[in-house]
């Protein structure tokens, strides 16, 4: 299924800046969505991971974004025991109630996924 969102979103290309690891911006976001694309198209994209592994070792890598609008964007693998290189899918964490952290990932050229049950099953599994 195709996030819809809505038209008043549709106003350019966002501007997006990696934030350090440093930054506490990040904390408690929550699962919007998902970003089906991999881990070397996210470096391509965003540069190295904000962040290399969690404390409760729940989370390998994370990147930490914020949008030219303030919006926060995280994205992440969360329990995944795949290799990193070999993901195809990677959790979207933000503040929003309406997924605006999704739009704009779609606006940079991403697909995404609103829920993990819209994923191809291949995707859905990490297959190639």
């Amino acid at each position: 299924m195709k996030f819809n969102p809505p038209d008043t979103w549709r106003v350019s290309k966002p501007v997006i800046t990696k934030l350090p690891s440093t930054t506490k911006e990040h904390y408690m976001t929550v699962n919007r969505g998902y970003v089906i694309t991999d881990y070397d198209s996210l470096v391509k994209t965003f540069g190295p991971p904000s962040i290399r592994g969690s404390s409760d070792n729940k989370v390998r890598v994370k990147w930490v974004l914020k949008a030219d609008d303030g919006t926060i964007i995280t994205i992440y693998d969360y329990k995944e025991n795949v290799p990193i290189t070999q993901m195809r899918w990677f959790n979207v964490g933000g503040f929003s109630r309406d997924k605006h952290e999704l739009d704009i990932l779609q606006r940079l050229g991403f697909n995404i996924a609103e829920d993990y049950y819209d994923m191809p099953l291949g995707v859905k599994y990490h297959e190639v």
